[in-house]
């Protein structure tokens, strides 16, 4: 310890002593001494002993527990059930266990089989398509050959037995012939597209894809058709010879889905075909091959669809006029009056 440490240890007890007169410290009186603790009588507490906490501590536990026994004893003399209770801390009668898990363990199990067998007769809901369940598939899906040539997967709720009722008549001998015999590749695709695709008309109607134009000729929008061991769609409304692309054109003959969608997209049945010059010519050209009767045809599904819009070369035309056409209006109307714009000005002229 250096000198100036030294300097401020001695200087920090100095004013310390300071503070303390040693005059008051002999004045002050000492402090009170604690109130003595009167003795209990030998005998006041019994066996407990003299009261302290943990002696209180035991006796109120055994109070408690004594308390709980005699209501336990109660509760078994009258027949309940100690062990029930209704979470308040106060004992109840025991009820029945609901059997929720049972009902919704008989539900699921009904649920896991489709309720058509193979072999069992049924017919499209909303169509007139009739067929045989042919093959039970994964996920309740089931595989149904119909008369009309095709065969497709579909979901038991999409499906009406044919019991037999009005509209329900078995099949005929000869529906269940067409049933038997092998699947066309082209037909049942075909089948397909004239089933799924559509075009709607903004007063709630469709046009499907055979249609009646308006001299009474029956037409397609879509023709399938197989080139080099693959299935293709061209278009009869605007001349597009191959409407799939390769992608597609490789799984058109196990998944018809998937060119029902592409052929979907480009006849405007989805609301973003708005967008696409190929379904606004498309639209445009079903539109001028339709009896008026028909209506105005959009974009969009059934019910919701949109009206087409304006030709893009008029609507072009129409932006280039709002941008120059005010000037270009004021030059042809001078020209007409045979006046002529003013002069530039030149440079020392009057």
């Amino acid at each position: 310890m250096d000198a100036a440490d030294e300097d401020m240890g001695t200087g920090i007890e100095s004013s310390a002593a300071t503070l303390r007169d040693p005059v008051e410290d002999a004045a002050r009186p000492p402090p009170a001494p604690p109130p003595p603790v009167p003795e209990a009588p030998a005998g006041a507490y019994g066996d407990l002993g003299p009261p302290d906490a943990d002696a209180h501590a035991a006796r109120e536990a055994r109070v408690s527990s004594s308390k709980v026994r005699d209501t336990t004893r109660a509760m078994l003399d009258s027949g309940q059930n100690p062990d029930a209770s209704d979470g308040d801390e106060s004992f109840a009668a025991p009820t029945e266990p609901k059997a929720k898990k049972a009902r919704t363990a008989v539900r699921r199990s009904a649920g896991a089989q489709p309720p058509f067998d193979v072999g069992a007769e049924v017919r499209l809901k909303d169509d007139l398509e009739r067929g045989i369940v042919t093959e039970r598939l994964a996920g309740s899906w089931l595989m149904v050959k119909y008369a009309s040539g095709y065969a497709s997967k579909q979901r038991p709720g999409q499906l009406v037995a044919l019991t037999g009722g009005p509209g329900l008549e078995p099949l005929t001998d000869a529906e269940k012939e067409l049933c038997a015999q092998e699947t066309d590749a082209v037909a049942s695709l075909q089948a397909h597209v004239d089933r799924d695709v559509t075009v709607a008309t903004t007063s709630a109607g469709s046009v499907k894809n055979q249609f009646v134009d308006a001299k009474g000729a029956k037409r397609r929008q879509f023709v399938v058709f197989e080139d080099g061991g693959q299935l293709g769609v061209r278009c009869d409304i605007c001349g597009m010879p191959q409407v799939l692309s390769d992608t597609i054109r490789g799984v058109a003959s196990t998944d018809p889905s998937k060119v029902c969608h592409t052929l979907k997209a480009h006849c405007g049945y989805y609301a973003g075909s708005r967008a696409s010059s190929d379904s606004e010519r498309h639209v445009r050209e079903l539109q001028a091959l339709l009896p008026k009767e028909v209506g105005q045809l959009g974009f969009g599904l059934i019910g919701a669809a949109k009206p087409a819009p304006e030709d893009r070369k008029v609507r072009k035309d129409k932006r280039r006029g709002a941008k120059k056409g005010p000037r270009l209006f004021a030059r042809a109307a001078d020209a007409a009056e045979g006046s002529a714009p003013p002069a530039p000005f030149a440079p020392g002229g009057p």
